[in-house]
């Protein structure tokens, strides 16, 4: 489904990528301070959702890193799929009323959902597998793996944006998102999705249960996928603090004297819990 929408002036903090260096922590001392992020230079801008093309490819493929960090992913080939669908989901630029020479091929954000199995999986099953074991509890585990058997299909939803973007651009996003999931055929027999959210976690919050754990959201509207629902959502949670380099903006960081830790949450939703965070989001934002 080709859609164009358009989201009035908001504010926009470009974000650094995830590093590729050395897997050495160099302890808390120099952790990403959150409240100095926020004083970071902010600027206005109109931006539109465009259906993906396959130059979009290397953009998306940074998108996509933000989510599984220095994992053994198969990006170059994941990122062609996701931009091979079009025109399903969205990538997000500025309106062409705000163009410039400096910003006219820069993403904001990208947003699709991507069937998977255990044939083509580009290693996120194996991945998925692998924290599972080690994280989840035995029920979810069994969950996982029987998301990448023989005969299984599950939708991968991708939705991510630079760090610090603002929540607003969600809601017509999801939207959006959710048309074109009802309008796709190959997505008609698909009822189960895997959503893979960044969160941070205070020292403090790892002592809890994952379930009474206080977690902040990168997106922020994702904190909504949890009150949404009357019923439990099934997921587990892996830390990923060695696999992304200190001085990313995706690693720990410190609120005040607080320092968060960065996890990612792997939740399950069927299609209706999708459709139903979707609504609840285009209503909050």
């Amino acid at each position: 489904m080709t859609h164009h929408v358009k989201y009035e002036e908001h504010e926009e903090m470009v974000a650094d990528e995830v590093g590729s260096g050395s897997d050495e922590d160099s302890g808390d001392e120099d952790l990403i301070d959150d409240e100095k992020m926020d004083t970071m230079e902010k600027l206005n801008f109109d931006f539109e959702a465009f259906p993906p093309a396959p130059e979009d490819a290397d953009q998306v493929n940074n998108f996509l890193t933000q989510i599984f960090l220095r994992t053994e992913i198969d990006y170059d080939n994941l990122s062609r799929a996701v931009v091979a669908l079009t025109p399903f989901g969205s990538v997000i630029r500025t309106s062409e009323e705000c163009v410039d020479e400096d910003n006219d091929d820069c993403m904001y954000g990208v947003a699709s959902v991507l069937v998977l199995n255990s044939d083509k999986n580009y290693g996120i099953g194996d991945l998925l597998l692998q924290r599972a074991k080690k994280h989840a509890t035995k029920t979810v585990a069994v969950q996982i793996e029987k998301l990448f058997k023989a005969e299984s299909s599950v939708g991968f939803v991708i939705n991510e944006r630079m760090l610090k973007f603002p929540p607003q651009i969600a809601g017509p996003t999801l939207n959006a998102l959710k048309q074109d999931i009802l309008a796709e055929k190959s997505l008609e027999r698909v009822d189960t999705y895997l959503f893979i959210l960044k969160i941070r976690i205070s020292d403090e919050e790892l002592k809890k249960k994952a379930e009474d754990a206080e977690v902040q959201y990168d997106n922020e509207e994702e904190a909504l996928l949890f009150e949404a629902f009357p019923e439990n959502i099934p997921f587990f949670q892996y830390p990923v603090q060695s696999d992304v380099e200190s001085t990313s903006k995706f690693a720990a960081s410190k609120k005040g004297n607080v320092t968060l830790r960065p996890y990612r949450r792997v939740c399950i939703l069927t299609k209706s819990q999708l459709f139903h965070y979707c609504d609840t989001v285009s209503q909050a934002f």
